[in-house]
């Protein structure tokens, strides 16, 4: 997993960190006092964000931004950068390379980290519903 690299991109499009930051200057991924998720984050700016990448969203994907802050915050964890790494992982949801070669993954797996996905065909881990992703992801990223 690209973690490190989901959370330079994060903290560049809070403004939270300038580009030239070194991977040890970076936050922890639990939730503190002072590392928390910015309120500019909210879930309807992420999905924004994801539909001006990806115009043909499908519809069960509609609530997931809404899933990751519900169960980052049950977790006591910044879910804004496991969303952030779902959306390269996932190709902004459209399960696609460079946005036309298929991933390994398939959008019915509900597998937004590609846990288990080593290439070559591997399809990885699959989860019964958004859900269940979601925590999965969180929980791996914990």
């Amino acid at each position: 997993m690209r973690v490190r690299a989901v959370l330079a991109f994060s903290l560049a499009l809070t403004g939270a960190a300038s580009s030239n930051a070194a991977a040890s200057d970076l936050p922890p991924i639990k939730t503190t006092a002072e590392n928390v998720v910015p309120e500019c984050v909210t879930p309807g700016r992420l999905m924004a964000f994801v539909r001006s990448r990806n115009a043909g969203l499908d519809p069960k994907f509609e609530k997931i931004a809404v899933t990751y802050m519900r169960v980052g915050e049950e977790l006591g964890i910044r879910w804004d950068y496991a969303f952030y790494q779902m959306t390269i992982e996932t190709g902004y949801l459209t399960y696609t390379r460079d946005g036309r070669r298929k991933g390994d993954v398939s959008p019915t797996q509900y597998n937004f980290a590609g846990l288990g996905a080593t290439g070559n065909k591997a399809r990885g881990e699959s989860f019964p519903d958004l859900e269940s992703g979601v925590r999965a992801h969180l929980q791996h990223v914990l």
